[in-house]
């Protein structure tokens, strides 16, 4: 029988409304709230994507940091947030279908790379590889903050990303909701310290300009090696502007030209202080890059980013230095250039790509020895040394993510050739798998990375030129392997009564030359090195409350077992005492990473509807170290107060703790104009709290006493 005209379209609306009804009923919402680490909100981008679902949408959070997404199908959703003044953040949550699910994300500070003498951190800005050094050299810091605790994801990373063993975090242009948006940060506090920060971007049909400048002065600017802090100031400061055009609805295209410097002291000892040693460095880098996107189709997407970055450090020191007068000036050229194929087919989200690495490396050493007891005789009183080398890097991967209803498959293969000083290749497999359970609001998942890490390019000319053998005939030279290493990590992921949720992880990590820096003397020159082989294996465990009427909070928990064993390549070991520790002994030590037990927590209360007070503490059990100084030697250089927070019998520093105390208000809001003031408190308990201490594997490194710091936002 044929319809009418008026029947099939009053079909086809009851059907569109049984399909709109259907889809509402089995959609989920997303509610996300951002603050920074007073606990106020911040107005941000936020990427949300899932790829099994072809979903991928960029949103801004409100004043007060809300965003409330609705009609997600089910699904984990990775959120991607990116803000200049703050570490870019990676976090996945599970959407489950007809239920709500929260996201709660802390930014932090952007992070002090002297603080970490272990692993580096793959910075991938517009896709663009930035890695940051682990030692203070190259390094730019803006902040020198050690009570916030610093995490690694080394496993679970797919085949496109981490050739660098540390955290990977993804940077993305934001794109406003309006056509003129502001950021104006003012902000002051303890050790002398004040900057200011500024961000205008500008919307203009298919064109994004954004422009941003920072700069700031501090008198403790590195972590200090004595509880005096003495010449610890610092400058560093930052200018970017970052274009952006959509030439077609297929076609993207986006550049960033930016220039970083950064003008510090190195801190002295004691005996150095004493004797009235400056030693003062400073990092200049400039980048600039372009990227395109084309979409081939709704499915496949064709990416190509290039990048060209110059970078330069500087050390200099004063004739009163002691044990030595060191001078450095190296600097490099990167040149980086990638592009992958994404492809999007029934359960299938394949991405296959290259990517070409080239840095021409320039190091120019020199010293000059004023305290000859500190050295084995025959030692020459003057050295230098200058060498450039080519760096080269390619890599290749092919990666699959598979959805199948509420199982998750990632699998991917990478291949890697590194040539410096040796040359090498290595194919490295990574699959994850991940189960979702809807009705009881869990998440499951397994991990497997295969890494292949090259060593620290900082200073591998000089530790591995023949021209060290001139320094004492018991030097010792070795080339840095580049490291080989196998990640395992499962967990699970749990929420109750739509509250709380419960993060667990637990994880082994083994490596074949396992990378760490020699720092030399107090000097602020490090050398790459290698350790035989190292076990890494432990649990991590968070409970958050993302909002509960007006609390909100969280409490983290960690445990870590670290070792390395000897012997040691690398570095620049002098001396026949230097060369019997490091690279004859047998056995192994505890890692710098070896602190058993981390616990944190912060709470926040929105006292009333402008007003928000917040309170945390932090304690860690103590980390290791593996020095030959003696008590009495120690007791000269670092002083009575650090020695008593020293457990020479263990081996191990005394426990840290420290608590924080966090308030602020809304001064002013009216239409797009917010105001904001912050002040925050730091180791409100005065507690002189060691990080490190200096032995042949790290520098010595003191937390900072009580401080406190004002900041005053507003946002248009």
């Amino acid at each position: 029988m044929k319809r009418s005209p008026q029947v099939s379209l009053f079909l086809m609306m009851l059907a569109a409304a049984a399909w709109h009804a259907f889809a509402q009923d089995n959609a989920g919402q997303l509610s996300i709230r951002v603050t920074d680490r007073l606990g106020l909100g911040i107005s941000c981008a936020v990427e949300i994507v899932n790829r099994a679902n072809q979903y991928h949408q960029i949103f801004t959070t409100s004043d007060d940091g809300r965003l409330t997404v609705k009609d997600l199908q089910q699904g984990v959703y990775l959120l991607q947030i990116d803000d200049p003044q703050f570490a870019p953040v990676s976090q996945s949550v599970a959407v489950g279908s007809t239920q709500s699910a929260s996201a709660t994300i802390h930014l932090l500070p952007l992070a002090d790379p002297a603080t970490d003498p272990t692993l580096e951190t793959e910075l991938s800005v517009q896709g663009l590889p930035l890695t940051v050094n682990r030692s203070p050299d190259f390094g730019l810091v803006p902040e020198a903050t050690t009570d916030d605790q610093q995490t690694w994801e080394s496993v679970g990373i797919p085949a496109e990303d981490a050739q660098k063993a540390g955290a990977v975090v993804a940077v993305h242009t934001k794109r406003a909701d309006q056509s003129l948006h502001g950021r104006l940060v003012f902000s002051g506090g303890s050790y002398d310290s004040a900057g200011g920060y500024g961000r205008l971007q500008l919307s203009a049909g298919r064109n994004i300009v954004t422009a941003t400048a920072s700069g700031a002065r501090t008198s403790h600017y590195l972590n200090p090696v004595v509880p005096e802090n003495y010449t610890n100031a610092g400058t560093p400061a930052d200018f970017a502007i970052d274009l952006a055009r959509d030439f077609t609805p297929s076609d993207h295209f986006a550049a960033i030209v930016r220039h970083r410097l950064s003008r510090y002291e190195i801190p002295n000892e004691n005996l150095q202080q004493a004797a009235g040693q400056v030693q003062t460095g400073d990092d200049l880098e400039t980048i600039g890059s372009a990227s395109y996107q084309h979409l081939l189709s709704s499915q496949a997407v064709l990416n190509t980013e290039g990048m060209v970055r110059d970078g330069q450090h500087d050390l200099y020191s004063n004739d009163a230095s002691t044990p030595i007068i060191a001078t450095q000036h190296n600097s490099f050229r990167q040149v980086y250039f990638s592009s992958a194929l994404s492809a999007q087919r029934g359960r299938h989200a394949w991405k296959v790509g290259v990517e070409a690495d080239s840095a021409s490396l320039h190091e120019n050493f020199q010293d000059q020895i004023t305290d000859p007891s500190q050295f084995d005789p025959g030692t020459p009183a003057t050295f230098s040394f200058s060498g450039q080398q080519p760096d080269l890097e390619q890599a290749a991967f092919v990666q699959d993510i598979i959805r199948m209803g509420p199982w998750t498959l990632n699998a991917g293969l990478r291949w890697d050739h590194y040539q410096l000083i040796l040359n090498q290749n290595a194919v490295s497999p990574r699959v994850s798998l991940s189960r979702y359970f809807s009705s009881a609001d869990l998440i499951l998942h397994l991990s497997y990375a295969r890494l292949f890490v090259p060593p620290s390019s900082n200073n591998i000319l000089l530790s591995s030129s023949t021209a060290v053998e001139s320094l004492n005939p018991n030097v010792f030279r070795l080339p840095v392997q580049p490291s080989h290493g196998d990640n395992y990590e499962g967990g699970l992921s749990k929420g109750f009564f739509g509250q709380l949720r419960m993060d667990l992880d637990i994880y082994r990590r083994t490596a074949n030359n396992y990378p760490d820096y020699d720092p030399f003397l107090n000097t602020g020159v490090n050398f790459p090195i290698a350790f035989t082989r190292a076990t890494l294996y432990g649990a991590d465990g968070t409970l958050d409350l993302p909002h509960w009427a007006k609390l909100s909070g969280s409490l983290s928990y960690s445990y870590m077992v670290a070792n390395r064993w000897f012997p040691v390549s690398g570095g620049l070991l002098l001396g026949e005492k230097d060369v019997d520790r490091r690279t004859r002994d047998t056995g192994h030590i505890p890692d710098a990473l070896d602190q058993r037990n981390v616990l944190e927590t912060r709470f926040d209360y929105q006292w009333f509807r402008r007003f928000f007070v917040a309170g945390g503490a932090a304690y860690g059990s103590g980390l290791p170290f593996d020095s030959d100084t003696t008590f009495r030697e120690a007791l000269q250089e670092y002083g009575e107060p650090v020695v008593r927070r020293i457990n020479f019998a263990r081996s191990r520093v005394r426990p840290t703790f420290s608590a924080q105390a966090f308030a602020g208000v809304d001064l002013y809001q009216e239409g797009k104009v917010h105001v904001l003031f912050e002040a925050d408190g730091g180791n409100l308990n005065n507690r002189l709290n060691v990080i490190y201490f200096g032995g042949l594997f790290s520098g010595n490194s003191v937390g900072p006493a009580h401080n406190f710091g004002l900041r005053l936002v507003t946002n248009f």
